[in-house]
């Protein structure tokens, strides 16, 4: 899977996405049940 470059704006849908592709549902299920209040930008680190 290709992550988001550095800075990019990731959508919840792209989030939700990337965690399940690495096994993050936990992360995920966080993630849903309180969503940040701004757009989420990648930092470019890789998983």
């Amino acid at each position: 899977m290709k992550l988001p470059e550095k800075n990019q704006e990731v959508s919840l849908p792209e989030i939700r996405e990337i965690c399940m592709a690495f096994g993050y549902e936990a992360l995920w299920k966080k993630i849903e049940e309180d969503p940040p209040p701004r757009p989420f930008k990648s930092d470019g680190c890789s998983m």
